[in-house]
């Protein structure tokens, strides 16, 4: 009860420290226990989106890529800004310029970022080894290179969707593909502009193998998008690869432009259009079912199909059906017959002149890919024979019936006056280059036959 010598406590009874005492520093406690001061991170100039910074689609080449980042680069170089606040802007843009070419110009990382995003470009050096990770004796001949892109089962639609390409199918075990590779970097370089060059690793990428029915390495296709037609390289060897395949390529992206420029074929991508068209019409038509992009016989086969379509002018109507297509789903089953549908696109039907019945088939089945022992080349010329051939039987036929109505005394076929004008110069059907036969050891010592 006394007054100035006791301590002083709190409501609870807990004595409580003088103001004097309280100026004593408070003990730091442990390190575990102290809080980690913020860090100051450095300037970044990571891009979320190469691609707006490069004001591109996702679906643009690689030397779209190169093109579109060297225009950039010049225009927003620090050197070219005039004032100190101009610069300092230059400088953050050609930074996120060069940080999205670091992601864009690599086909890994531009893999890498399409399919998992920015998140996913750290933790694995590239795309490759993330998928590879898991996979022993793998081997890439062209990792990391700017110039001959990584085509895969995963990537091969997107990529190859825009653009000529020449694709090379390769094997790891395979020496000639081993030795190939210098010169396959050499001719991506002078092709730069006129075709991308993209690389399969066959073993890794079995269903592309299979798609384009690749027997022997390493193989080469030159792959056209825009037309959906490939061919394929006639492989002689690496001393000769550099200096023939540029020629080559050029040579028969010319071709292809020029024979699907002059021609007029019809594409049907709706169901309405190809019963307005063929079905009600009375003219003959020569319709040639697909399996899109995926049918390597219907890619190789599509380039003499519209040469054709110049052999059959003032004859008949040509049309490619695109069977992959969901909206035509129905009129392929409709017009191939369920036993014919059990064999192999491409599927190549004649409509006759004349009205055409609108439930089940409506053609003639000329030709199918199960054909064996016949190339669709060959078979192109059979092709206008049997159409001329039907034109002129309904001619004769229409002028027989036309005679015997005026003249039932008599009966013969009509004879013109005018004889009838030249036909036109027939097209050349170009047949796939053979490759020849040579014999080399395998792996066992074992003599293996090989395409070369």
């Amino acid at each position: 009860s006394g007054s100035g010598s006791g301590s002083a406590a709190d409501a609870d009874g807990t004595p409580t420290t003088p103001t004097a005492a309280r100026s004593t520093p408070t003990p730091r406690p442990p390190p575990s226990q102290q809080p980690t001061p913020a860090r100051a991170r450095p300037p970044t100039t990571a891009v979320e989106d190469p691609y707006s910074t490069f004001g591109i689609t996702r679906d643009v080449s690689m030397g779209e890529i190169r093109r579109v980042y060297r225009a950039l680069a010049l225009k927003y170089h620090p050197d070219r800004a005039q004032g100190a606040a101009a610069q300092a802007a230059a400088v953050l843009r050609f930074a996120a310029i060069n940080a999205a070419y670091e992601i864009l110009g690599n086909p890994d990382k531009r893999a890498a970022f399409d399919d998992f995003g920015a998140d996913h470009l750290d933790g694995f050096g590239t795309y490759w080894e993330y998928k590879q990770s898991g996979s022993k004796g793998s081997s890439d001949f062209y990792q990391g290179d700017s110039m001959v892109q990584r085509l895969t089962a995963d990537n091969f639609d997107r990529r190859t969707a825009v653009g000529n390409w020449l694709i090379e199918f390769y094997a790891p075990w395979c020496r000639p593909c081993n030795q190939a590779t210098s010169v396959v970097k050499q001719a991506a370089d002078r092709l730069d502009g006129v075709a991308e060059v993209g690389a399969v690793n066959a073993v890794a990428n079995a269903a592309l193998k299979r798609q384009f029915h690749v027997a022997a390495f390493p193989a080469f296709f030159l792959f056209s998008s825009k037309h959906q037609v490939h061919v394929q390289f006639p492989w002689k060897g690496p001393q000769t690869f550099v200096d023939t395949v540029q020629p080559w390529v050029t040579e028969k992206l010319a071709d292809w432009e020029s024979v699907f420029r002059s021609t007029a074929v019809e594409r049907f991508t709706e169901p309405p259009a190809f019963a307005l068209e063929v079905l009600n019409s009375t003219d003959m038509w020569i319709a040639m079912f697909t399996d899109g992009r995926h049918c390597t016989a219907c890619a190789a086969a599509m380039p003499n199909f519209y040469r054709l379509s110049t052999d059959l002018v003032g004859v008949a109507r040509v049309g490619v059906i695109d069977c992959s297509l969901p909206a035509l789903a129905q009129v392929c089953t409709d017009q191939i017959a369920k036993d014919v549908r059990s064999r192999a696109f491409p599927y190549f039907f004649i409509y006759p002149r004349g009205p055409k019945p609108h439930h089940g088939p409506a053609g003639d089945l000329l030709f199918d890919g199960g054909d064996g022992g016949l190339e669709p080349h060959a078979v192109f010329p059979v092709i206008a024979m049997v159409a001329r051939n039907a034109l002129a039987d309904k001619q004769t036929d229409r002028t027989a019936v036309s005679k015997a109505d005026s003249d039932s005394d008599s009966f013969e076929y009509a004879r013109p006056n005018d004889p009838p004008p030249p036909p036109p110069e027939r097209p050349q059907y170009h047949a796939p280059e053979r490759r020849s036969k040579v014999i080399q050891l395998g792996s066992s010592g074992q003599r293996t036959h090989r395409l070369t």
